[in-house]
């Protein structure tokens, strides 16, 4: 039945021959036509873009997703195998602006947003033989003849069915735990979350595309003095390494365990006057004596006993109602900085936080990351600027 195999076998001829006998004899239609009738077992093939050549990543996964349908075929169960491609996306949108020479959502907008749909639907298929030729040369059993395509409007009305069941509650019991409550919502809401966000875009991004663009910056630090409220010459003292987000400061955060202590400066330093009192960790003195000699420790105390007391903000235009005051949390650590975390809702935790407390939800950057106008001297400059001189 099978030929033996040459001493010296040339492997990538042996899989050609291999691929030519399947083709030829239509191997896996019979494969599906044996199995008509029986159990069906359901596979959905996350598809791939079709927006760039695949690469070795792409076929590794694609030899996974041969090789469980096929094993469950020899366990006598049915397998539709229906190929799909992706052609939505952030990845084709970036293609289309490159080669149109667009640089921004802005470029976008004035070229025509309809404009800019068709270019890129045109650009979608660009390598799709490509991918079916390497999806066919691996050896992959796959009905690439009729593919779903999420461009498509049935695609795409299939969606709107998933999300007015989501929005009709016809997807789950009738109640759920919702922060910590069991309620009986509508699955599909509006609220807030932070996102990965790109300012040049002008759009969220997923974990996926964040990830493959990843990379270690440097970036200016600097420790903010916050005048404690009703008290001459007496501040919080935090430490961040986004300075732009002190425009949107809400709140200062210190853990509820942690010794803070008030330090009195004995003469001038750099950042500090004679007589003035700075708080923060105790565990962090050793980090900022140096800076801070002569000193003295007049007052210790934990941060629970620290919560609520009002700060002024760093700018008047930042004055808001119920904002402005310590909060305590479990998250805040003496691993560096002064102890004493600054809020602004653009952390997972801060965003936490100032939910839980019901401090207002401050945003003085706007979508394309120029800073807004209730910014005073800030308004109108990128959120990054070097020279953004906070």
């Amino acid at each position: 039945m099978f030929k033996s195999v040459e001493k010296n076998i040339n492997f990538p001829a042996q899989e050609e021959r291999i691929l030519k006998f399947w083709e030829e004899k239509d191997i896996f239609k019979k494969t599906d036509e044996q199995r008509a009738g029986c159990p069906e077992y359901v596979f959905y093939d996350g598809p791939p873009g079709t927006n760039g050549i695949p690469h070795i990543g792409h076929m590794m996964q694609s030899a996974l997703k041969d090789l469980w349908p096929r094993y469950k075929i020899m366990r006598g169960f049915h397998v539709i195998r229906k190929a799909g491609w992706d052609t939505h996306g952030l990845p084709i949108e970036l293609t289309a602006e490159r080669e149109l020479k667009l640089t921004s959502k802005r470029d976008i907008l004035s070229y025509g947003e309809e404009r800019f749909i068709e270019y890129c639907r045109s650009t979608v298929f660009r390598y799709k033989d490509a991918w079916e030729k390497a999806i066919r040369r691996i050896g992959r059993f796959l009905d690439m003849d009729d593919p779903y395509m999420t461009l498509t409007n049935d695609y795409i009305q299939s969606d709107w069915y998933l999300l007015k069941l989501a929005w009709d509650r016809k997807l789950e019991p009738d109640r759920v735990e919702l922060q910590g409550k069991n309620v009986s919502p509508r699955f599909l809401y509006k609220d807030y979350r932070i996102m990965p966000y790109c300012a040049r875009c002008g759009t969220a991004l997923s974990n996926f595309e964040v990830a493959e663009g990843y990379q270690d910056v440097q970036d200016l630090t600097l420790t903010a003095k916050f005048p404690v409220a009703g008290e001459a010459n007496l501040f919080f003292a935090a430490w961040t390494t986004t300075a732009w987000t002190l425009l949107s400061n809400v709140a200062l955060a210190v853990g509820p365990e942690i010794e803070y202590v008030a330090v009195r400066l004995g003469e001038d330093v750099d950042g500090g006057k004679a007589g003035e009192t700075i708080i923060f960790a105790k565990e962090r003195l050793q980090a900022y004596r140096e800076q801070l000699e002569p000193c003295e420790i007049v007052w210790s105390k934990k941060g629970a006993d620290l919560k609520g007391i009002k700060y002024q903000p760093l700018w008047d235009w930042q004055k808001a109602t119920k904002a402005h005051k310590v909060v305590v949390d479990d998250y805040v650590t003496t691993e560096d900085g002064t102890g004493i975390v600054h809020l602004a809702l653009y952390g997972d935790d801060d965003f936490r936080i100032i939910r839980r407390e019901g401090l207002p939800l401050v945003q003085n950057v706007d979508s394309h990351g120029y800073c807004t106008q209730t910014t005073d001297q800030f308004a109108g400059r990128y959120f990054k600027e070097e020279t953004l001189d906070v």
